[in-house]
């Protein structure tokens, strides 16, 4: 999990430092059931166990698709990649695939005063022209 200590503020921009929890890092490997575990496919179909979620916030209610909250899908599925990618030995972590995020706080005023936020950027390396993700490098 990533964390973050009290704000700085510097010209009247608030920021935090993001922290990585101390984690028993693995090592990566691409099998998808190591980002989303008790993942399964029938060929056709992928299925995420919402159970696997819950600790991002996730809950069935989020889930339906007519009436569900894709925003906080969304949030929970990048939060569980980002956990993923920051609990992979350093040395370990894709070089095909990069991720970083910054936590910042939102002033006083507009739409979510006094809120903060999560800002996750992932990066892949593609092969051209197909457009899949790179080998990692040997």
């Amino acid at each position: 999990m990533l964390g973050f200590k009290a704000p700085s503020s510097v010209l009247g921009v608030q920021s935090y430092v993001v922290l990585v929890d101390e984690v028993a890092a693995t090592a990566y490997t691409d099998v998808p059931e190591d980002l989303f575990p008790g993942m399964g496919s029938d060929g056709t179909d992928l299925t995420i166990p919402i159970a696997s979620m819950t600790d991002y916030g996730l809950t069935a209610a989020h889930c339906v698709p007519g009436s569900g909250d894709a925003r906080q899908l969304a949030r929970c599925l990048t939060s569980r990649i980002k956990d993923w990618y920051f609990g992979l030995e350093t040395a370990a972590q894709p070089a095909a695939m990069t991720v970083s995020v910054r936590r910042g706080v939102n002033g006083t005023t507009g739409n979510f005063p006094n809120g903060y936020y999560d800002q996750y950027t992932f990066k892949f390396e593609l092969d051209w022209p197909n457009e899949d993700v790179a080998d990692e490098p040997s």
